[in-house]
């Protein structure tokens, strides 16, 4: 059974690991920007359930660093990845320069 051709194009590994951290560093700071006007509210309006909720969304962050570690490792495994594919290529390209 012939396989088929597979092109990968190592670049775009790149392209994506840059899009993968910003977007991922944007989560982050979207949250401390969330974090920021909720807790900025809190002279304006006093109970318990606005404490509650402040408390509920100061306490997301613990959580949000798991996710951002979660997406932060996809981005060194795409790094990781793209690394290998442009050397292994560099690697066969100068086997195949040897040849006659």
């Amino acid at each position: 059974m012939a396989r088929e051709a597979q092109y990968i194009n190592w670049s775009s590994f790149e392209y994506w690991e840059k899009k993968i951290k910003w977007s991922n560093d944007q989560l982050l700071s979207k949250l401390q920007d969330i974090q920021k006007i909720i807790n900025d509210t809190a002279g304006l309006y006093e109970s318990d359930a606005a404490e509650s909720i402040r408390g509920k969304i100061n306490g997301m962050e613990n959580r949000f660093k798991e996710y951002y570690n979660v997406v932060d490792n996809f981005k060194i495994f795409m790094t990781n990845v793209g690394e290998e594919v442009k050397a292994m290529e560099q690697t066969v390209k100068s086997n195949a320069d040897q040849f006659i």
